[in-house]
């Protein structure tokens, strides 16, 4: 049975210089010290990228796992919102920290308006960005709310739902700019996180790692899962879908880049096309706007390798270029048939 041992690099170094036969002009105990050093900076090197990426990797499932429980907070307050001030959601927005922040405190409106200072308050929280109008428009809502009057219990319960969305907003926001500078020390993922958005860069960062690792973007679609395939049998013919092989979290942030994407004036007019496109004939009119939005993420992915493989800022302008023309086809002259045939 072989039994293999661990060599070490300096003591074959010390070894060799030892030896009678080495020539005094070729050093050769310096040349492998130098290889070891050069070994020892690549582990190092190695191990700094890796250390990197499973940072990005934690504050990345940290930042998922608090917007989930995000979600569910501000979905309870919807609910309670809906019973016992609907006017609230008409002037400040759901998600909003003003909002969480009035509720936190108030937990309804008869708290809020029996509050003098309550307008004050409602101008800390707000900023510059809460006009005089809104404020007003917000104290009269209260004054003036259809809602079901809450009681003492339903009140502190609101309270304790803005305070937990509050919270987990806060979470959010605090591993978004963790992973923010994380990826700005990486030159490459740092160019494109302006383009791209910083958690969607390091979404593909944790779960797939990084896309200058690919030989081609159809591999790295196909570790998105965003590779094409046809599914079909003897009797149906089927179409060509994504396969959703690879991992969901990537292709649900990629999902919301595309839908960022076609807002833009670039591919504004590409995705309005793209929609009007349909069988109406027959009344069978397919879904085209998902199909759009699916064909819009593989486009933005194909042009995220191409930038950062190419070391290239990413062009919104450059998905929609126009493919250059293909040569003809060179086919073989045919031979003549000879006399004697």
């Amino acid at each position: 049975m072989a039994v293999h041992h661990a060599v070490n690099l300096f003591d074959v170094c010390r070894l060799l210089q030892r030896l009678p036969y080495v020539h005094a002009d070729f050093d050769l105990g310096h040349q492998f010290a130098g290889g070891a050093i050069a070994v020892e900076n690549l582990m190092l090197g190695t191990q700094r990228v890796e250390r990197a990426r499973q940072m990005v990797k934690h504050q990345f499932r940290r930042m998922d796992c608090y917007r989930i429980d995000q979600v569910r907070w501000i979905g309870r307050l919807e609910a309670l919102l809906a019973k016992h001030w609907p006017e609230l959601t008409k002037y400040l927005k759901l998600n909003s920290p003003t909002l969480l922040k009035l509720l936190k405190q108030y937990q309804c409106p008869r708290n809020f308006v029996a509050d003098p200072n309550s307008a004050k308050q409602l101008r800390a929280w707000g900023g510059s960005k809460l006009t005089d109008e809104k404020i007003a428009q917000v104290l009269e809502s209260a004054r003036t709310t259809c809602g079901v009057p809450a009681t003492v219990s339903e009140s502190e319960w609101i309270g304790e739902v803005a305070s937990e969305g509050l919270n987990a907003y806060r979470k959010v926001q605090a591993c978004g700019a963790s992973l923010k500078q994380l990826i700005a020390g990486d030159r490459a993922m740092a160019q494109q996180a302006s383009a791209v958005g910083g958690p969607t860069m390091g979404a593909l960062w944790s779960t797939v790692g990084d896309p200058r690792d690919y030989d081609s973007s159809g591999a790295f679609l196909k570790a998105l899962g965003l590779n094409l395939k046809e599914r079909s049998s003897g009797r149906r013919q089927g179409q060509l879908a994504i396969t959703k092989r690879g991992p969901s979290k990537a292709r649900r942030w990629i999902f919301l880049w595309s839908l960022r994407a076609i807002q833009r004036e670039e591919l504004k007019g590409w995705y309005a096309q793209f929609n009007r496109v349909g069988n109406a004939t027959s009344g069978k009119l397919e879904h085209r706007k998902m199909k759009g939005l699916v064909a819009m993420m593989r486009k933005l992915c194909r042009g995220l390798w191409f930038a950062m493989k190419h070391e290239e800022e990413f062009d919104y302008n450059k998905l929609l270029a126009p493919k250059l023309p293909r040569g003809k086809r060179r086919r073989r002259p045919r031979r003549k048939a000879s006399a004697s045939a």
